[in-house]
């Protein structure tokens, strides 16, 4: 749905994203474990992955302890996982639908017609990029972030301030994480910017 609210936290293997809504009274109406980057141990662990592991949730209202649920035998660290993610969505369901609606304003109009897009998975959501570069190769405009942006708040929205950004201008693709600046506590998020940016770079002969 729309109006679901991500977060991710690393269970055993990968970290492991849930998509949640609640209904005006807190309870939970919807619950989607997974992404793409889930990848724990198969036969214990992805049992979370089964609807009926997801369906216990409906019509709970967090913060939730893992006693409140049915868990996994063997699959702790997934299982707590799935409730440090939720609980965290549950601190967010006030704010999240304003940013979906604000997000998107700012990038309209500043966005050159010759700008390359791509986006790949942060921490909490998915972290655009659009950006162009010269005859050489060279980065000549940078902009992160789009209206699925919702990265942890004092930590992965730093990418999104404009001296971020400004560090990249010049810098020839394909780039690796010692190429920059980075910012404290934001791997996934400056992750998904430079595999954004290398990819936009792959694209510029097409």
């Amino acid at each position: 749905p729309a109006n679901a609210i991500t977060a991710a936290y690393e269970g055993y293997h990968s970290m492991v994203a849930v998509a949640v809504t609640f209904d005006e009274n807190g309870a939970i109406t919807f619950l989607k474990i997974g992404d793409g980057r889930f990848s724990e141990t198969a036969g214990i662990g992805d049992k979370a992955l089964a609807p009926e592991f997801a369906a216990q949730f409906i019509g709970k209202a967090p913060p939730l302890e893992i006693t409140d649920i049915d868990t996994i035998t063997g699959a702790t660290w997934t299982v707590k996982a799935v409730i440090d993610g939720i609980n965290e969505a549950y601190t967010r369901k006030d704010e999240a639908p304003a940013e979906a609606t604000e997000a998107p304003k700012a990038e309209e109009a500043e966005i050159p017609a010759n700008a390359i897009t791509a986006a790949f998975e942060g921490y909490h959501s998915m972290v655009a990029v659009a950006v162009t570069f010269d005859e050489n190769g060279a980065i000549t405009f940078l902009k992160i972030g789009d209206g699925r942006f919702s990265e942890t708040a004092g930590i992965g929205d730093k990418a999104l301030a404009p001296e971020f950004a400004a560090q990249f201008i010049g810098k020839t693709p394909p780039l690796e994480i010692t190429d920059i600046d980075t910012i404290s506590g934001a791997t996934w998020t400056v992750k998904a910017v430079l595999d954004g940016i290398n990819e936009a770079y792959t694209k510029v002969g097409k």
